[in-house]
């Protein structure tokens, strides 16, 4: 029972289960399953089908269930299957009724969205807005034309009160870039030498000394193994390997469980000694092309650079620090942090007939980083908005 929904579950079909009768309760339903002589299925089939009444709908689905024919009967594992397809029917089924305001702003709001599928221009701004303005690294040129291109936007579709809102807004800048594997102690040592890491820095890291730094590289999965590591990690480098949880279909899901390693790897790293990170790129895919993304620093800890390193080349110095003792990477980043610059917000309204001092706020930030035209990272969702 949901609420005023009852739900009944019917099984039927023919199956061996062997001389005896098994019962399961569901919810209060029994379904009984007749003695068999033969303890074996024969090209059998159950068909679960539920039936759900309330005030508003009927509606009814079936799941067939197949079973390979001569299989010995598993009792426990048929118990298992019968109580996983009821759980996933009743959590479909057991939905909170719309509310009065859903009912009254459906028809509204589907309008809205058909004409958006149909006539929208979303895709055609973010085009232009990708051609135009890529790279819109806060405080630079890519930043500056996007300001200028999404303020032309709002005006030509007719926007009221189409503004800019002035604000200084950080100025970072990438360098040189470069990680290369120095030495590899044992047999692999002449095979390893001088392969190149493909890293970036992450943003807002600051600079190694402008040769570089050289040290050996200690691998840890998580904030709290940087920390164990104590003392050991002085003058090293840590490299953060923590990759996506394969098992997440939510994929930003899989994101924040490993983003904690790049936004704060290199506080943790500063605590215990060590002079620079790598970090895992967050991403599930498995290329060599490294990801940069934001990252923190606290006042009261050494800054250290900090560089994500691609997945592809995280794998392998993760296998040759497993078969080795000792690896050292040499690692030079460039970046500066350049005095704050000028910048603004776009705002524009469409003024309401019935609430006109009501405000709704939708946007999305026009800022990107710097390696790519930020489509998804948040072109998107600022086209969207307009």
């Amino acid at each position: 029972i949901h609420g005023q929904r009852m739900l009944t579950i019917r099984l039927r079909g023919k199956i061996g289960v062997g001389r005896r009768t098994m019962m399961k309760s569901v919810h209060s339903t029994t379904t009984s399953f007749p003695e068999s002589e033969n303890d074996t299925l024969r090209d059998q089939c159950l068909a679960c089908r539920v039936v759900v009444w309330s005030t508003e709908q009927t509606g009814s689905c079936e799941l067939p269930i197949f079973v390979q024919s001569g299989n010995k009967m598993n009792y426990s594992r048929l118990r298992l299957l019968f109580a996983s397809v009821i759980a996933i029917i009743s959590q479909a089924f057991s939905q909170t009724p719309p509310s009065t305001i859903e009912l009254k702003y459906k028809e509204v709001a589907t309008r809205i969205l058909e004409s958006g599928l149909r006539d929208g221009e979303a895709y055609g701004m973010l085009s232009e807005l990708c051609a135009k303005a890529p790279h819109r690294l806060a405080g630079s040129e890519g930043a500056a034309t996007a300001v200028a291109l999404t303020k032309r936007m709002m005006a030509e579709r007719g926007f009221d009160n189409v503004h800019l809102e002035k604000i200084m807004v950080p100025h970072w800048v990438r360098g040189k870039e470069e990680c290369w594997i120095v030495s590899a102690p044992g047999k692999a040592r002449r095979a390893t030498r001088l392969q190149r890491l493909e890293v970036c820095a992450l943003g807002g890291s600051v600079a190694t000394p402008q040769a570089g730094l050289e040290a050996e590289v200690v691998e840890v999965n998580s904030l709290e193994d940087a920390k164990r590591l104590g003392a050991s990690a002085n003058g090293k480098i840590i490299f953060f390997n923590r990759a996506f949880d394969p098992t997440k279909l939510n994929t930003f899901e899989a994101y924040g469980g490993a983003v904690d390693q790049r936004s704060r790897g290199a506080i943790e790293a500063g605590k215990v000694g060590a002079v620079a990170v790598l970090v895992r790129s967050m991403t599930g895919m498995i290329d060599d092309k490294p990801h940069t993304g934001m990252m923190n620093y606290a006042d009261s800890v050494r800054k250290i650079p900090a560089a994500a390193i691609s997945t592809l080349h995280a794998n392998q110095l993760s296998e040759l620090l497993a078969k080795e003792a000792s690896v050292k990477v040499h690692l030079t980043l460039t970046p500066k942090t350049l005095p704050d610059v000028p910048s603004a917000n776009v705002l524009g309204e469409i003024t309401g007939t019935e609430k006109p001092n009501e405000i709704i706020v939708v946007g999305g930030h026009l800022d990107s980083w710097d390696k790519g035209q930020g489509a998804h990272d948040d072109g998107s969702g600022c086209v969207q908005a307009i």
